[in-house]
């Protein structure tokens, strides 16, 4: 299950993605469309330009309204698990990421 909030990652930019048209029943909190699983088709997402970003060895770090924020991540076998560094921007939710790679074909507006 994944979960309906995303990153897009294109020519050295991020933008933030979020699945519009999901009916999965079960998500976190018991609501449905905030998940979807592995493999749905037929997918919708708004897409929200952060910035741009530079990426190290365990880090990334991501420019948005004037502010750098650094984020440490783990690699596992099959999702990243990020979360931001001590010193946030103004805009940083101390929220820890679990990121996994989307393969299939999803529709942007």
């Amino acid at each position: 299950m994944l979960d309906n909030d995303g990153f897009l990652v294109e020519q050295g930019k991020i933008s933030h993605l979020k699945i519009k048209n999901s009916q999965q029943e079960g998500c976190r909190g018991n609501k449905t469309g905030h998940c979807f699983k592995d493999g749905t088709l037929g997918l919708i997402a708004k897409k929200r330009k952060i910035g741009e970003f530079k990426i190290g060895a365990k880090w990334i770090e991501v420019e948005y309204l004037a502010c750098k924020q650094k984020f440490w991540f783990k690699v596992y076998e099959n999702y990243w698990h990020g979360w931001p560094d001590d010193q946030k921007c103004f805009w940083t939710r101390n929220k820890e990421f679990y990121v996994q790679r989307y393969i299939g074909e999803l529709k942007l507006n």
